[in-house]
């Protein structure tokens, strides 16, 4: 265990046991005899309720044969029961308090309920299990999950809660659901290579078979057996997902639970630093404990030597990244710290490129907070900005750190705006060519989220883009057409009234996509986008087959094109 030396004697144990086997977890014998005979009970009222003694004696045999469980009065669907949202932190009698013990008790069983109690909760629903369709109104999550939050921090951070145990517990539990959850893909990728290559044996020589014969029968044969072959591949290969990821408490309740309280906690989870330590130094959860540092902000300046080491010993690693994963999380922690911006600053003018990307993403976090150190840095990073290697890194670095000054905007809106190609290879891939230019670009776009407070010099910036920028990372695709500029342009809000008609105007591009980006942006701006309104209309008339007009509220994903309108309109309350 690679990082358990790093937790406390008690949450080692505690991790030892989560790690066993759960075989002892299996409900008493008499259980479900008892819940087969109540289920049994319930059927009979119902069967006679329904006078249907056809489906008394069918659905008796059917529970018998399967022995069904869930035959419980909350399980016994019927289309008049309508179930209130319930807004408390006190399930079956116990408090939120008991119930985060029991996410972590010894039990695989009871740490599930705990974590279905514990997620009906947040969501304001009676059960975990609650079909919306029984619900007499829905919850309003948007208002409870929050109010989850602050009671879960006020319970964990209590004086009475011994947070300390809590949180090396809970770290001890999300080690054990990682490590077993990888200890199953391991086990998966081994049946699946040795499935693959018998698979790819004997489609070989059937192919050979289908291309190479004459004889129509023997074709035929062959062809049937490929086919067949096809078949019991892909229903082997999920049959051995399903048996190996069956029981995993990563992809159950609790596992999810233990996540999200986990993700909302901050300073609380500084009980227990040994925690974060060790999920640091964990493939699967390192992401989760750089978002905890960086939640806690310069609180957890404990973190800062070790993260500063992480950056260091990228150049003993053979494929180094140009982008720091803890950039956050130091940049949060660095914030108005003297030292961690000299040691950033130091790295500015390191010999490697890695190491100067990764200060200056760590810049880029820390932002205005730089000691009264801006005119530095941005000197320093503005030579960084013809390596091709730094620029990037640099630009977005500058954008925060030097968003007043404005040479440093001239400079950013100059590398957002078209230029010459710059065609380079890839290392790996010399046959393919890509435009530096463009990806300047499209980084000095979204660098301009650091400028809202300057939109006569940015937005005719980013209207032009509209026109002339050609997207080039698919993961600014998700979201429709034009999503890297319209993204930037809703932070400007109503100050970018300027680009409304260029936005409408580029609402149909794609017909078979909704333009999300386009459609946030308009919204954003709000009233003072009222031109784009018989654009919008065109639109929800485009896609009226998906969306119900039938409701005077609209929600922003049931009906985002009936929601961007309402945010420029009013609602009918205003």
């Amino acid at each position: 265990m690679a990082t358990a030396h790093s937790l406390g004697r008690q949450s080692q144990e505690q991790l030892r046991i989560y790690l066993q086997p759960r075989s002892g977890d299996s409900e008493p014998w008499w259980l479900n005899t008892v819940l087969l005979a109540y289920g049994t009970l319930l059927v009979c009222w119902v069967s006679q309720w329904s006078r249907s003694t056809e489906f008394f004696i069918i659905t008796v045999a059917t529970a018998s044969v399967f022995n069904l469980q869930f035959w419980t009065v909350a399980d016994v669907r019927n289309s008049a029961l309508n179930f209130q949202p319930d807004c408390s932190f006190i399930r079956e009698g116990k408090p939120l308090e008991e119930w985060l013990w029991l996410l972590l008790d010894e039990s695989a069983s009871v740490r599930i309920h705990a974590g279905e109690v514990l997620q009906a909760m947040e969501w304001g629903m009676p059960s975990a299990h609650t079909d919306f369709e029984d619900m007499a109104e829905m919850p309003d999550v948007e208002s409870q999950s929050p109010r989850f939050a602050a009671h879960l921090k006020e319970v964990v951070g209590g004086a009475d809660f011994d947070s300390a145990q809590f949180v090396e517990k809970l770290g001890a539990f999300k080690l054990a659901c990682s490590r077993d959850w990888n200890q199953r893909v391991r086990k998966t990728c081994t049946q699946t290579s040795v499935r693959d290559g018998k698979y790819h044996r004997i489609a070989e020589r059937l192919l050979t078979t289908i291309n190479s014969t004459t004889d129509s029968d023997e074709k035929g044969t062959a062809e049937s057996r490929l086919a067949k072959l096809n078949a019991a591949y892909w229903r082997g290969g999920c049959d051995v997902d399903n048996n190996i990821f069956q029981g995993a408490e990563a992809a159950a309740a609790s596992g999810f639970a233990a996540n999200r309280v986990f993700d909302l906690l901050d300073q609380e989870l500084l009980a227990a630093p040994s925690v974060l330590e060790a999920l640091l130094s964990e493939s699967q959860l390192r992401h989760q404990a750089l978002s905890a540092i960086e939640r806690i902000g310069p609180a957890s300046a404990q973190f800062a030597d070790r993260l500063i080491n992480d950056i260091d010993r990228q150049l003993d690693e053979d494929n180094a990244s140009h982008w720091f994963d803890g950039a956050g999380a130091l940049g949060s922690v660095g914030r108005d710290n003297p030292a961690i911006v000299q040691r950033m600053i130091d790295r500015l003018t390191h010999d490697s490129s890695i190491i100067r990307c990764s200060a200056a993403s760590v810049l880029e976090h820390i932002g205005l907070s730089v000691c009264d150190r801006h005119e530095e840095i941005c000197n320093l990073l503005l030579s960084l900005l013809d390596n091709d290697e730094d620029c990037c890194a640099a630009v977005l670095a500058l954008a925060s750190v030097g968003r007043d000054f404005a040479a440093v905007r001239n400079r950013v809106l100059m590398l957002a705006q078209p230029r010459e190609a710059k065609l380079r290879t890839y290392a790996d891939y010399e046959d393919t060519q890509y435009d530096l230019t463009m990806q300047e670009r499209g980084v000095a776009i979204s660098a301009m989220k650091y400028l809202t407070s300057y939109p006569e010099e940015c937005v005719p910036v980013l209207v032009e883009a509209l026109d002339s920028f050609e997207e080039y990372d698919p993961d600014h695709g998700y979201h429709g057409p034009h999503a890297r500029v319209a993204d930037v342009v809703a932070m400007f809000g109503e100050s970018a009234s300027a680009a409304v008609v260029p936005l409408a105007n580029h609402l149909q591009d794609d017909p078979d996509e909704m333009p999300s980006s386009i459609l946030e942006a308009l919204a954003s701006i709000g009233p003072a986008a009222s031109a784009a309104i018989p654009a919008l209309h065109d639109l929800r008339e485009r896609f009226s087959e998906y969306f119900s007009d039938e409701t005077e509220l609209f929600d922003k994903s049931d009906n985002p094109v009936g929601w961007t309108i309402q945010q420029i309109e009013g609602t009918p309350e205003e």
